[in-house]
């Protein structure tokens, strides 16, 4: 993310990190997603200079005022949660521009995310943020080839951009 960039926040919920990127990105523009009205209105509660768009990523491209293209999509604790992960990413890549990056970011890694899902109750149980070798597929199927992949105990990122993406001639 830099100052000037469009970005894409799906998964905003109540913009607990939305100011933060709004900052890093002036005088670039955030569009925050997120597919609950009640996380929407909180997160627009906040003043936010972001636009708050309600959309569900597994089922379509986010549609307002500042729609892609995006320089950057970033899924911020959100991916393990998407109902259709591969309709998830395919959105995602519909959405970004063609020297663009998909970001998927956990402060855990996704051992004990899935580890932490798999022993609760209720809407997030059973949720899973891939790991290792089962992303290539994902990635591959829509359009998309990971350049960047940590997943320890405190961090997970996967970083991913359009397939026809050089990458020796991106700034």
């Amino acid at each position: 993310m830099q100052p000037g960039d469009r970005l894409l926040e799906v998964g905003c919920g109540t913009g607990q990190i939305t100011g933060w990127l709004a900052e890093c990105v002036r005088p670039g523009r955030v569009m925050a997603v997120d597919f609950a009205p009640a996380m929407l209105a909180a997160a627009r509660a906040k003043g936010i200079d972001a636009e708050f768009v309600e959309s569900d990523i597994c089922r379509e491209r986010p549609a307002g005022r500042a729609a892609g293209p995006f320089d950057v999509a970033l899924c911020f604790h959100s991916f393990p949660h998407f109902r259709d992960q591969p309709a998830a990413l395919r959105n995602l890549a519909a959405c970004l521009k063609p020297s663009g990056r998909l970001l998927v970011m956990h402060l855990a890694g996704s051992s004990q995310i899935n580890h932490f899902h798999a022993s609760v109750e209720g809407a997030v149980s059973g949720d899973v943020l891939p790991a290792g070798a089962q992303w290539g597929p994902l990635l591959s199927a829509a359009e998309l080839k990971q350049t960047r992949l940590i997943d320890r105990g405190d961090l997970f990122f996967l970083e991913a951009v359009p397939r026809g993406l050089d990458l020796n001639t991106r700034l």
